[in-house]
């Protein structure tokens, strides 16, 4: 299997090299079937530009179409083993938008249209957003011209429900995020104690239950019980009345005939 490195690098060529339509659409292909298994580095080498600025991230678009090529590959009849194929990219995906973020020369124009893509295809996929927004908090510490306006921008694709206990609490405390950002922050973390909160109430509730139930049917059996002895003795004395009646009844009889002699 070659590897993504040398596929993204032969793909790279092929654009400098102005090579045909169909080349570069094959090495599109071959990255997308295989992205699962590439490195956030493998990304990194489809982002740079030539010569001075091979070293530099240079352009998004690549990376979104490799992406595109590895969805096209799915389809919705396909099974649930391919679930842990998405995972996989979307990590891959927040592990280079936080590469890329650290990178000065990134610009906001394209360090958003990453983040979108990336939020986009963790949607569903990953449990919390904690990686979008760590690489926003690297995206905001390595550009510290940016405007309120912009620094909105960048973190436009945050969803702060998604984050995490302990994302919200840093998030909460990070000065260098837009104060409309902090509150929403503030918010969701509110709302999620409040979940928890309701949670274990309800969880308690339905424990409580569970031991009163258990307790009803303890007594429940122990009245049963009671019953049955008390019919067993119901038994008991009318047997024994009867053993008594016929007793009297055979004596009557012994006597009557004894007087009739």
């Amino acid at each position: 299997l070659i590897s993504c490195e040398f596929l993204s690098e032969s793909l790279k060529h092929s654009i400098r090299l102005e090579a045909s339509s169909e080349c570069r659409k094959g090495f599109e292909i071959r990255i997308g079937k295989q992205l699962d298994m590439a490195k956030p580095t493998d990304l990194k080498i489809l982002t740079r530009g030539y010569g001075e600025k091979a070293e530099y991230f240079e352009d998004v678009e690549l990376v979104k179409t490799v992406v595109k090529r590895f969805y096209s590959n799915y389809t919705d009849e396909d099974s649930e083993d391919v679930v842990s194929h998405f995972v996989k990219v979307a990590k891959l995906l927040e592990e280079f938008l936080l590469l890329a973020a650290s990178e000065a020369a990134l610009e906001l124009e394209a360090f958003v249209s990453l983040a979108d893509v990336t939020a986009t295809i963790s949607q569903g996929v990953l449990s919390c957003s904690d990686g979008i927004y760590r690489a926003i908090d690297v995206f905001l510490e390595s550009h510290r011209y940016l405007t309120e306006t912009e620094k909105m921008e960048a973190c436009k694709v945050l969803d702060c429900k998604k984050l995490s206990g302990e994302g919200c609490e840093q998030a909460a405390r990070n000065q260098r995020l837009p104060l409309r950002i902090v509150v929403q922050v503030l918010f969701a973390s509110q709302l999620q104690i409040r979940d928890t909160v309701t949670k274990e109430i309800k969880g308690m509730e339905e424990k409580v239950v569970e031991e009163e139930e258990e307790e009803i049917g303890v007594l429940s059996d122990e009245d049963e019980m009671e019953k049955m002895s008390n019919k067993l003795l119901g038994l008991e004395i009318e047997n024994h009345e009867c053993v008594v009646h016929r007793w009297k009844k055979k004596k009557k009889k012994k006597k009557i005939s004894l007087q009739q002699t």
